[in-house]
């Protein structure tokens, strides 16, 4: 019989808001209850002591090329685990690696990785996310311009049709072919994404009704408001603020964007419609991994524990809003809300515990612990 694992002395983050004094019980991989009165019951093998803090969903990252030294698109095993433990250290549970514009023989190379990755026992990969290869030239930012390449519908459908872990793809909606790329991708069950792009309202409202429906790393790699002598245009971000039922991903680290910014989109588009991501390159997590030292934050080097801290502590929100930017949004986003994304009997057992100060304490990822820095915690209760 499978231990149960109880989580205790904590705040707890459901669907229906927070409980107050009372527990979670964990058995294998899944949550098996959430009680609105602490209870320990006999045969309960460990207790997670939480010590007053909050008991919250694991995070879910859309959008990151890599950690800890490695970047996604070297497509082996070594690259992907070094990089995904990296982030699930820093509160990460489930991930979409992500692979920017590269030759085709990487990309299927990443696929097929993370086609047999994704087959193995608790994995934390929910698919994989293509950020290119069909981008504005003008708009490519980190990019390697040699891969950015027109439509090609037969190699596309060729992808999404042999790939079911190919989960999204992004592209610019001004470039020819985009609508039919978007409803192809739609049809097949990939999420079509705007990126890297100088489109104005016309491009992206075509896009909106082709399909595409979610924004990559918004406000960055797209125009703003501009004008050209005596006329005024509107740029990608303005057109998009003005169809409601676009998702977005902001990189919420207060340094792509100004904290003013950030809590602009946050008023504008809501919990609902804003997932907290990293945009991480592989210099993330080296110095903590490696070092055991605190992360020094650079325009590439961000993790998902950080991104709460600025939400929380310079931009304002409250920290039931920025956990649910960082798990909730992203799962509903990616359709995966019936199994993760927030804390519910049945549930995988992703679970994070910040303290009172929004400092991330503990890890567990479908039942397994991987990291703990709670004091005196957990403590086996049975030999």
């Amino acid at each position: 019989m499978e231990d149960i694992l109880l989580f205790r002395n904590g705040r707890i983050l459901t669907s229906q808001g927070w409980i107050r004094n009372g527990s979670l019980l964990v058995r294998g991989s899944k949550i098996l209850e959430i009680s609105k009165v602490e209870e320990t019951p006999d045969n309960c093998t460990t207790i997670i002591d939480a010590h007053g803090g909050e008991i919250v969903p694991g995070a879910i990252e859309l959008h990151a090329h890599g950690g800890n030294g490695h970047n996604f698109e070297e497509a082996t095993e070594t690259a992907f685990m070094e990089a995904i433990n990296t982030h699930l250290y820093h509160g990460t549970t489930s991930i979409y690696p992500t692979i920017a514009s590269t030759s085709l023989d990487t990309t299927k190379k990443a696929l097929r990785l993370t086609e047999e990755l994704m087959s193995q026992r608790d994995s934390p990969i929910l698919g994989l996310h293509l950020e290119g290869p069909y981008l504005n030239p003008k708009m490519t930012g980190e990019q390697q311009s040699k891969y950015i390449v027109p439509f090609h519908p037969e190699i596309y459908k060729e992808l999404i049709r042999s790939y079911k872990c190919l989960k999204r793809w992004d592209a610019a909606p001004e470039i020819e072919g985009a609508e039919d790329f978007g409803a192809y991708c739609v049809r097949h069950g990939v999420l079509p994404a705007i990126a890297h792009t100088q489109a104005l309202y016309q491009d992206v409202y075509n896009a909106y009704e082709a399909g595409f429906s979610h924004i990559t790393h918004f406000y960055n790699g797209m125009t703003y408001f501009h004008k050209t002598q005596e006329h005024k245009h509107e740029g990608t971000v303005e057109s998009i603020l003005a169809i409601p039922g676009f998702t977005t991903e902001v990189i919420f680290d207060g340094i792509h964007l100004p904290y003013a910014v950030l809590r602009m989109i946050y008023i504008l588009k809501g919990v609902e419609k804003i997932a907290l991501i990293t945009n991480a390159h592989g210099g993330v997590g080296v110095k903590t991994i490696q070092e055991n030292t605190t992360h020094e934050t650079s325009d590439t080097t961000t993790v998902m524990d950080n991104l709460i801290q600025v939400a929380v502590k310079k931009v304002g929100i409250q920290f039931e809003d920025a956990v649910r930017m960082s798990s909730e949004t992203p799962a509903r986003i990616m359709g995966e809300l019936n199994h993760v994304g927030i804390l519910r009997n049945g549930y995988d057992a992703n679970i994070c515990v910040y303290d009172t100060e929004a400092n991330l304490k503990f890890v567990m990822q479908k039942g397994k612990i991987f990291r703990n820095d709670l004091e005196k915690s957990p403590y086996a209760l049975r030999e």
